[in-house]
């Protein structure tokens, strides 16, 4: 369709440049840029950070290990398993991580009110239609307040009052 309009457009005014036509995919593909681009540079930092956090993990425990090598050979002489071992050290990494996993969790929950603090609440100004005594500034506009509604089941029945059917 597109190359029937261009021919129609070029035989109207042969000077005129080819229109540029987009899709409406590509269209709103381009409007979503900069959101897809933040999200994907947060993605990015997401597996930075967490590849950074599995290094100091890593880090810590074999800095444990090392510090207690004497102690595992012992253990090992008196006769105690490889897996056994292993638990040991995992559960020393796995107490590290919890502990860390912690405190990010209180620190960001702390942090979160700070960050995104509340709207502050609007006052109430009388409108033109209220006399501005303080009784009435501190209810607010009586104008603007809604009625008062009947329940629907006592709407409903009185749109059936017998007075308002007439006999066939």
């Amino acid at each position: 369709m597109t190359a029937s309009v261009r021919r129609e457009l070029q035989a109207i005014d042969p000077a005129m440049p080819p229109p540029l036509t987009v899709t409406f995919v590509d269209y709103m593909g381009a409007a979503y840029f900069a959101q897809r681009t933040a999200a994907l540079l947060l993605g990015v930092l997401a597996v930075l950070a967490l590849a950074l956090a599995s290094v100091g993990l890593y880090s810590l425990v074999a800095f444990g290990v090392s510090g207690r090598r004497q102690e595992i050979g012992v253990r090992m002489a008196l006769g105690a398993a490889s897996p056994d071992i292993l638990r040991l050290i995992l559960a020393e990494g796995a107490r590290m991580a919890e502990a860390g996993v912690a405190v990010g969790a209180l620190l960001a929950v702390a942090w979160l009110p700070a960050t995104f603090p509340r709207a502050p609440r609007r006052a109430r100004i009388p409108c033109s239609r209220c006399a501005p005594s303080k009784a009435e500034r501190r209810e607010g506009c009586k104008a603007r307040r809604p009625r008062a509604r009947r329940p629907k089941a006592r709407r409903a029945a009185a749109a059936f009052q017998p007075s308002s059917l007439t006999p066939v």
